[in-house]
């Protein structure tokens, strides 16, 4: 029994409690498991293939994407014996790595620093070790314009 004091309406009252159980278990043994369970969640959730990019979330070099059937990674690759590093997509099911496309084919990064990431704009960009960009999905004014006007009309449907 534990004895607490409450305050309140200017009188002070001494209460007597049994803690509380469930099912026969205490209190705090069924916290305990609630959050151990909880961690678990955690665990398999980041364990757990990813198939979408969004501004919040980028991909460094030795992550990858992964379709939701697992047909297709999108990730960092090295061609062969190249040093060179790309950013690209792969089939994912067949044991020899076969590319489907490459981002940075005419920029190639010459490390492993590069991340991949979407913009707010909804711009893919891929950032070398100072955080230039070295590639861009964007490649003229007129289709950044038109992204924005996209995304304008998409806007105003959904209003």
């Amino acid at each position: 029994m534990n004895i607490f004091t409450i305050y309140g309406s200017h009188q002070y009252q001494k209460v007597r409690y049994r803690e509380k159980e469930t099912m026969g278990v205490p209190t705090e043994h069924c916290i305990l498991v609630l959050l151990f369970c909880s961690s678990l969640l955690l665990i398999v959730e980041t364990a757990t293939a990813i198939d979408t990019i969004n501004t919040t979330h980028s991909i460094r070099d030795g992550d990858t994407i992964v379709s939701a059937e697992g047909t297709y990674v999108l990730g960092f690759f090295s061609p062969g014996e190249s040093k060179n590093r790309y950013v690209g997509i792969w089939y994912g099911k067949i044991p020899v790595m076969t590319i489907v496309w490459v981002a940075n084919r005419e920029t190639p990064l010459n490390d492993s620093s590069g991340v991949l990431r979407l913009t707010d704009m909804g711009i893919l960009v891929i950032l070398n070790q100072n955080g230039t960009i070295i590639w861009s999905s964007i490649r003229t004014h007129r289709d950044l314009l038109l992204i924005q006007l996209l995304n304008f009309w998409i806007q105003e449907t959904l209003l």
